[in-house]
């Protein structure tokens, strides 16, 4: 029998190209002390592909409150929020950028198959 978590992986990142559109992925590295700037960090981008779900259109905050769900006040789903799906390793300190418009992670979800990710979904949302 063939192992599922290859044909998985596989599978989404196939679907991903196909149908996904690229992103830019904005990772923050830890660095070497720059005393012009005053900062430690190094940030490294790179282009991605993504599948974009649809803006949520209803705020979950209300219901959550409610005891329906338990996460924190930031992970929230807000009005606005986007899900995206990925085959790349995300981050929470991560931002996504489309469109010139940075995008910080809010929650991510990682699905596996035999202790293996295979796909990576992540809601993402912009300033408001």
């Amino acid at each position: 029998m063939a192992k599922l978590a290859p044909i998985f992986s596989n599978l989404s990142e196939k679907l991903i190209k196909q149908f996904g559109r690229k992103v830019t992925l904005k990772t923050v590295i830890k660095g070497h002390y720059d005393p012009m700037t005053g900062e430690s960090k190094t940030i490294a981008t790179k282009d991605i592909m993504v599948l974009q779900g649809t803006y949520s259109s209803q705020d979950f905050r209300y219901q959550l409150m409610q005891g329906k769900g338990s996460v924190t006040e930031n992970q929230q789903i807000q009005l606005g929020d986007i899900p995206i799906y990925s085959y790349e390793v995300l981050d929470k300190n991560d931002r996504i950028i489309i469109n010139n418009v940075e995008y910080a992670i809010i929650r991510i979800n990682e699905y596996v198959a035999e202790d293996k990710t295979v796909l990576y979904e992540a809601v993402i949302r912009g300033n408001k």
